[in-house]
């Protein structure tokens, strides 16, 4: 299979869940496909993404080897919807400690960013809540930070502020 070729015949959820399917838990496809991430493609970057989403929601422990890499290159990614896709997965993984503080950073700068498409943002508030779990220093900042955002920002944004004020 051609993992490329299959990404760019279409974009749709079914094409996207169909390469899942045949990757399946398979570390080599998934290695490759992750590789498809860091194209110079925006378009085939994006796609990639999104298919790691399908594929991470049931196996989890394949995204583990490229969290690290991952972490270093989220800002640089050219499509937001990359973005917006490893942090959907950055939500559904156990970060471990050793990036906790580096992808805190980022999700913080891209909570405030207003280049970031909504979603980003959401799921960055999610992240940083995640993370704020495991180090309780950081929840009276966060609690902060979403206070914030229940006043000032779309709906969508408030909304997720308000849900996870309640669980701090």
């Amino acid at each position: 299979m051609n993992l490329t070729e299959q990404l760019m015949s279409e974009i749709s959820r079914r094409n996207a869940l169909c390469v899942a399917q045949r990757i399946g838990n398979d570390p080599e496809l998934f290695k490759e496909l992750v590789e498809l991430v860091f194209s110079s493609k925006a378009t085939l970057s994006m796609r990639a993404s999104w298919t790691i989403t399908f594929i991470t929601e049931k196996h989890p422990h394949l995204l583990k080897p490229y969290l690290k890499r991952i972490v270093a290159h989220l800002e640089k990614f050219e499509h937001s919807g990359t973005r917006r896709n490893l942090l959907n997965c950055f939500c559904e993984v156990d970060i471990p400690s050793s990036l906790e503080g580096k992808l805190y950073d980022i999700c913080y700068r891209l909570l405030f960013s207003r280049d970031e498409p909504v979603a980003v943002k959401a799921y960055s508030m999610q992240v940083l809540f995640n993370i704020a779990q495991k180090e309780p220093d950081l929840k009276s900042e966060l609690r902060l930070v979403l206070e914030d955002f229940i006043d000032h920002e779309s709906a969508a944004v408030k909304s997720r502020s308000r849900k996870l004020m309640a669980r701090l």
